[in-house]
């Protein structure tokens, strides 16, 4: 297979004056281990900048959203990898020994962040050089360019209509349209420091106010705001299509990306954004066949799993919103 696009960021801090902050990680193990890598869907972690730390901490969780219950410091450490030849010190051994079915956090010191939110400003980058077209390079511009974003891409899609980088640095547009899927109204860790992206439980502390498509209210500081208010104020806002399954409604919080303030009521139908639910389908798409191994990731639960699949129903959202007019 090929390999998947990367970006070599650069680093903040140096040597001589380095930065320092904390890194949380949760860990969800997939069988009974005595040590686990410090990583969330295969990302690379920082190390600690001190394994010996005593205030770096590790919490055990009964259960999705339990309460956390501190493992004394004693009973756990940091260590490397069997064979890494770095002898970095990217794994965390428990006395005691991980449990499937239990999540654990862990919260210590790391120094030197990477500039994450430079991902997002090379994605926009990428896509405006796409419509430009470059002699020697492209054989021409592309006339409409759609980003489609599922899972984690999908929240990258998301955070970049907030932050408004849907043009390049002339203004010129980058993203006609977006087709975002089983994103839910889940943020990510793509523009903070330490900031680990492929981190996908949920709630933290980069799931932040504005969630939806259309103006709410943010019931802590009163701010009115929705993902698209910056670049429906310039007048060049993307037209989005949002497709979740009914897995995003029951764990992503797929219904606040069209629902008001408490619940009460619906955003309704606006101008430049649709929002599908593909009902009785679950987040990974259908198994065609009943199964206890989740597709994708290998995991096994305890209920078989949906066979609906749904891949027809997605592949037809993007066919409309590719064929829209000027006119949706």
């Amino acid at each position: 297979m090929p390999a998947a696009l990367t970006i070599a960021l650069p680093l903040t801090g140096n040597s001589a004056a380095s930065i320092r902050g904390q890194v949380q990680v949760e860990l969800r193990p997939l069988e009974i281990a005595r040590a686990t890598r410090i990583s969330s869907l295969g990302n690379v972690p920082y190390e600690p900048a001190d394994p010996n730390e005593a205030d770096e901490r590790l919490m055990i969780r009964e259960y999705v959203g339990g309460p956390d219950h501190p493992i004394a410091r004693s009973r756990w450490r940091f260590a490397s990898r069997k064979g890494d030849r770095a002898a970095t010190k990217r794994v965390v051994e428990f006395a005691d020994g991980f449990q499937p079915g239990r999540s654990y956090l862990i919260i210590y010191t790391a120094e030197q962040p990477k500039v994450a939110g430079a991902r997002l400003l090379a994605l926009r980058n990428d896509t405006a050089f796409l419509r430009s077209g470059a002699e020697g390079v492209l054989p021409g511009a592309f006339g409409r360019l759609v980003g489609f974003g599922v899972l984690q891409i999908g929240r990258v899609l998301r955070q970049m209509v907030r932050l408004g980088l849907t043009v390049d640095e002339g203004g010129d547009v980058a993203f006609d349209r977006l087709l975002v899927h089983i994103a839910g109204e889940i943020g990510g860790e793509f523009n903070h420091r330490f900031a680990l992206p492929s981190q996908i439980t949920a709630p933290r502390f980069d799931h932040l106010f504005p969630f939806a498509y259309g103006a709410t209210t943010d019931p802590f500081s009163d701010q009115s705001s929705d993902l698209l208010t910056l670049p429906r104020a310039r007048g060049d806002a993307p037209k989005v299509v949002a497709t979740n399954t009914s897995w995003e409604y029951w764990r992503g919080d797929a219904a606040l990306v069209h629902l008001r303030r408490g619940g009460e009521a619906d955003l309704g139908a606006k101008r430049d954004v649709r929002a599908y639910r593909f009902a009785g389908t679950q987040d990974g798409g259908g198994t065609g066949a009943q199964t206890t191994e989740m597709p994708l990731t290998s995991v096994s639960v305890r209920y078989g799993a949906n066979v609906v699949i749904a891949s027809a129903l997605l592949r037809a959202a993007f066919v409309n919103l590719d064929g829209l007019g000027p006119r949706w």
